[in-house]
């Protein structure tokens, strides 16, 4: 009975030093696995806010651009409707 008990004790330390192992391999690729997810995120979010630096003076450039045609817009549509328009209906 002796040589069982030892037998079976021995199979369990082997296993538990096996399921040891396997342990700490699976929470060292858990920990690298959050390193690089944390990693990935930390480079989209530095290159969405760097490439928002460095396009603003261009997007600033453009919604200038896009006011000065709505204010040249808006002249035009003051201009036919008051002056011009009413020049037109004079001679109807």
């Amino acid at each position: 009975m002796d040589t069982e008990i030892r037998d079976l004790l021995r199979r369990i330390a082997e296993n538990t030093e096996e399921n040891n192992v396997l342990l700490k391999k699976m929470h060292r690729s858990m920990v690298w696995s959050r390193f690089f997810r944390i990693a990935y995120w930390l480079v989209i979010i530095g290159l969405a806010v760097g490439a928002f630096y460095f396009i603003q003076p261009y997007i600033e450039a453009v919604v200038s651009s896009a006011g000065k045609v709505n204010d040249t817009i808006n002249q035009g549509q003051d201009f036919f409707s008051g002056g011009l328009l009413d020049i037109f209906n004079r001679f109807r």
